[in-house]
């Protein structure tokens, strides 16, 4: 909103300064291990461990690491500037290998590389009133003929990455002469990854 000229009105502006995103570090970990685990994901709810959220991309692709090795995707979510945001990768990728470790994932030295990501503004956060805010911001960027809000920042919805994807699809596709409802996608009752061939 801050970028557009002329500048929007105040109360635009106010509603966008409302909305407040998560920040995210990601920390990718290769192990000299043909895997960690079956699971695609693996959410972890306890306050003891640094890390929130863990993925093993070989699990997807066995062409995504060599078939001794395998590579560990690690979420630490933060705010922009904390502590963590500065945590070099050397100390998270110590404390995530002594995590792995108490959580019995990992066996003592088989962590033979790490680097660290860092996403500004990864995810929304949903506090009381945020729905407004979005009327009041959907409503003036309604009035721009040439501008599609697309994607989960500009949307502020929290949903799978497939629907910002479809989005992007679909909005390239009106721009053709189509007129799908951008808005409704990740809206619908089912689920990206569960759509048989013909149900879409």
């Amino acid at each position: 909103m801050r970028l557009l000229q002329p500048a929007p009105p105040a109360e635009v502006l106010a509603a966008a300064e409302q909305l407040r995103f998560r920040s995210l570090v990601i920390l990718f970990l290769i192990l000299d291990r043909p895997q960690l685990s079956p699971d695609h994901w693996i959410y972890v709810p306890s306050p003891e461990i640094g890390f929130c959220r863990l993925h093993e991309p070989k699990n997807w692709s066995a062409d995504m690491a060599p078939p001794e090795q395998t590579g560990v995707v690690l979420e630490f979510f933060c705010q922009e500037g904390d502590e963590r945001w500065h945590q070099s990768h050397e100390d998270l990728t110590a404390e995530a290998t002594r995590d792995l470790e108490a959580m019995g994932l990992l066996e003592p030295g088989c962590v033979s590389d790490s680097t660290a990501l860092r996403l500004r503004k990864a995810y929304p956060v949903y506090n009381l009133g945020y729905g407004e805010h979005m009327r009041v911001l959907t409503e003036y960027l309604a009035g721009f003929g040439n501008l599609y809000n697309i994607g989960r920042n500009a949307t502020f919805r929290y949903t799978s990455s497939d629907h910002y994807i479809d989005m992007g699809l679909k909005a390239a596709e009106n721009l053709l002469g189509h007129e799908h409802d951008l808005d409704a996608i990740g809206l619908e009752s089912g689920y990206a990854e569960t759509w048989r061939k013909g149900e879409r």
